[in-house]
Formats: C-alpha cells, structure tokens, sequence
C-alpha cells in the first residue's frame, strides 16, 4: 500500500507549501513589475522636466551673452524655484523607490534559490526513498500504518526502521526557521 501513508504526509505538505510559495513569488514579482512600470514612467517625467529646465537656463545663457555690456541682476522666479524644489524632491522619490525595488528583486531572488534547494532536495530524497524500496526484498513485510518518531535517539525516539534518516523534515524544519 503505497496510498496516503504517514510518510507520504509530510512530503505532500512540502509539495503544498512549496506551490504556496511559489505562487507568494508570483504576485511579489507581478507588484514589482507594476511597480517598475510606474518608476519608468516618472522617470521618464523628471528625465522631460531635466530637459526642459536645461533648455530654460541655455535659453538665459544665451539671453545674458547678448544682452548689453550693463550689468543686469536676474532673480529667480518662485516659479524657477518651485519647478527646482519639484526636481529635486522627484528625483529623490525616483531614488528611494529604486532602492526599494532594488532590495525586493534581492529578496524574491533569496526566497527562488531557497525555493530550488528545496526542491532539489526533495527530488534527492525522493529518488533515495525509492532506491531504499528497491533494495527491500520483494516478500519483505512494510507496515506503511505505523507512525516512526522523527526524535533523536536521547528523547526515547530511536529509529528501528531501517531507513535512512527523514532529511526532508529536517530540510523542511531548516527552511520554516529561515
């Protein structure tokens, strides 16, 4: 009976936890990318306004140059001043939302390579489970109802199976605590 047995349980329960979190990967990365969407655009935006306010101040450059030989005083308008205050709080918005995309991408790429260890570790298991079965004479007697106790051996849980040690619980154990 290779049906639902009590070891079959915790590897179903990775495989679930596994999709969850791979479909928690999914919609990190679809948020990213609106959110990279919306920094292109007003990057794109304050790239405009940089370019306008550099033709304003060669458009004053050049103003001055051909002005008369008098001394004139020009004062920036609260315009100037305003569009300027603008540029630079845009620019520091466009820095610190890079930075925060910046440390998500690192992030969901942590929580991808944790995500393949992990599976690569239970196709490891998995194909050592099957070995373990194929090495067991074909008349050999599996109790598959009864419950092995995963403790260490100092607790009155020792393993008399014969089985490898479970290293899925404890990789599964490892990445909870992460």
């Amino acid at each position: 009976h290779f049906g639902c047995s009590d070891q079959g349980l915790p590897r179903m329960h990775a495989i679930r936890q596994f999709e969850n979190e791979r479909k928690e990967w999914e919609t990190a990365r679809e948020k990213l990318e609106a959110q990279t969407l919306q920094l292109n655009w007003e990057k794109e935006e304050a790239e405009q306004q940089l370019y306008r306010l550099a033709a304003e101040v060669e458009e004053l450059r050049h103003a001055q140059a051909t002005a008369s030989a008098a001394p004139v005083i020009i004062e920036p308008s609260e315009n100037v001043r305003g569009h300027h205050e603008k540029q630079l709080a845009l620019m520091a918005m466009v820095d610190r939302l890079r930075n925060d995309l910046e440390a998500a991408q690192s992030k969901v790429r942590a929580q991808e390579a944790r995500a393949a260890e992990a599976e690569l570790m239970s196709d490891r298991l998995s194909e050592e489970l099957q070995m373990a079965r194929q090495s067991l004479p074909s008349n050999a007697d599996l109790d598959t109802t009864r419950v092995v106790s995963m403790g260490p051996p100092s607790m009155g849980h020792a393993r008399t199976d014969g089985f490898p040690k479970d290293e899925l619980m404890e990789t599964r154990r490892g990445l909870e605590t992460k």
